[in-house]
């Protein structure tokens, strides 16, 4: 087992611009990740409040309703 950690630094030493890049990856993947997502919520914001301007603050809308009179 020794003998294995003793490979951990020459291992990293020399995968060095891979471990960067890897990195980099990562880091750009949430990045976009975050702003795909971040657009999502805004657009989803304004569909409601164009939805409420348009229509009103409704949690129920109910139109035609026929009313009948019991004698």
């Amino acid at each position: 087992m020794k003998n294995y950690l003793d490979l951990v630094p020459i291992s990293a030493k020399v995968h060095r611009k891979q471990n960067r890049m890897s990195i980099i990856c990562i880091v750009l993947a949430v990045f976009l990740v975050t702003a795909i997502f971040g657009m999502a919520d805004m657009f989803i914001r304004g569909q409601i409040l164009q939805t409420q301007q348009e229509n009103g603050n409704w949690h129920i809308g109910i139109r035609n309703i026929s009313v009948f009179m019991i004698h």
